[in-house]
């Protein structure tokens, strides 16, 4: 084999190794970004059971102080 051979199949080796790094990143951006819709959705339902803890928590010390759950239900959630 000459130089020139030689030069194209190390040009042809080349650019496949670019075209399999071009994939394995776009498949790695495409799971972080499936991996941080999760995380997303995680955190609003930890917020949402954040919220329920705290009425919850808020209806409970008004009852123990006397009040009406009726009334109390109706207060927190208008």
């Amino acid at each position: 084999m000459d130089v020139v051979e030689l030069t194209l199949i190390y040009s042809f080796a080349a650019a496949a190794e670019v075209e399999a790094a071009k994939a394995a990143a776009n498949e790695s951006t495409e799971l972080a970004i499936q991996k941080r819709k999760e995380a997303q959705s995680l955190a609003e339902n930890a917020d949402l059971a954040v919220y329920k803890a705290t009425m919850l928590v808020r209806m409970t010390e008004a009852t123990q102080a006397g009040g009406s759950v009726d009334a109390l239900a109706g207060q927190f959630l208008d």
